[in-house]
């Protein structure tokens, strides 16, 4: 099942509605409300992770609110019944939470949850914990994004003991050991990356969308290589999600005053020479901010 977020930040028209989840039809794009949880718009609720029967959701602003209600990151234990609607419980929140303002991105693999931060004054960090036990959290690490410019993170993901970071603001693409100390293995800097914010697993490899062109680009180790989308290319993309069929799925903000947002779905094309490519199959527009997409067997 997809499941995506809909934050009123980047609604073309009403910057004042609610965010919340939506479950997507893979076959015609058509959208639902997936649950009952709905956030101000004040939190700017930007990323979100559904894994076992958690739901874990990042407020970009949360710290900013006068009366507190919500923190940084809010971790949804819930429970699905056999129609998959969630019923969702009281939250629980991260042991330093205090330190998280202005989180950015998530991504969680078995149990270990990681969280980007852009942090006051672009002191940017990853921190990353072990939320087995939602009674006592235990924090791992934390990896300090240093450089000659500011390097928050906008997307992230796991694959084995690997975690890739990518970062809207120095065009960069960072690949650490996590399971070795937080090791540094490479670092990819190009320019061709403007405000990538759209990062998805692709075979091994991944897919990594840039916001500003609308461009796509797969990482192969430490090869960067523009995916080709035909007939032309995304629409401000952030949220991808590749499933196994060989289809690309695509939140599209829009925001270029050109069209709506929109969500799409590529399908991948074969050919002889050795290029990757990905020809629209549907679009559905929609009137609601859609920014980001995940996937879910539950």
């Amino acid at each position: 099942m997809i499941i995506g977020l809909s934050c009123s930040k980047f609604h073309y028209s009403n910057k004042k509605e609610h965010a919340y989840l939506f479950s997507v039809d893979e076959e015609n794009l058509k959208t639902k409300k997936w649950g009952n949880l709905e956030f101000s718009h004040r939190l700017d609720t930007q990323d979100f992770i559904i894994a076992d029967n958690l739901l874990v959701v990042l407020h970009h602003t949360a710290f900013k609110e006068k009366e507190k209600r919500h923190c940084n990151i809010e971790i949804y234990p819930a429970y699905f019944d056999c129609k998959l609607s969630p019923n969702f419980r009281d939250p629980k929140a991260l042991p330093n939470d205090q330190e998280l303002n202005y989180p950015t991105c998530l991504a969680f693999s078995d149990t270990v949850l990681a969280v980007g931060v852009a942090g006051l004054n672009f002191q940017s960090k990853i921190y990353l914990y072990d939320i087995k036990n939602l009674n006592d959290i235990k924090l791992l690490g934390m990896i300090n994004l240093k450089g000659s410019r500011p390097c928050p993170p906008s997307t992230m993901s796991f694959y084995k003991n690997l975690l890739i970071v990518v970062s809207f603001l120095s065009h960069k693409i960072s690949i650490y050991d996590w399971k070795n100390n937080f090791k540094l293995i490479n670092q990819i800097d190009d320019t061709n990356l403007i405000n990538p914010l759209g990062l998805c697993n692709y075979d091994g490899k991944f897919l990594i969308s840039s916001n500003f062109s609308g461009d796509c680009y797969c990482l192969n180790e430490e090869i960067l290589e523009k995916v080709n989308i035909f007939p032309n290319r995304f629409e401000n993309p952030w949220g991808l999600y590749y499933c196994d069929e060989g289809f690309l799925y695509t939140a599209n903000l829009g925001v270029n005053g050109t069209m709506k947002p929109f969500l799409g779905v590529f399908e991948e094309t074969k050919n002889n020479n050795n290029t990757i490519n990905f020809t629209v199959k549907n679009n559905r527009f929609s009137n609601h901010a859609i920014i980001q997409l995940r996937y879910t067997k539950i």
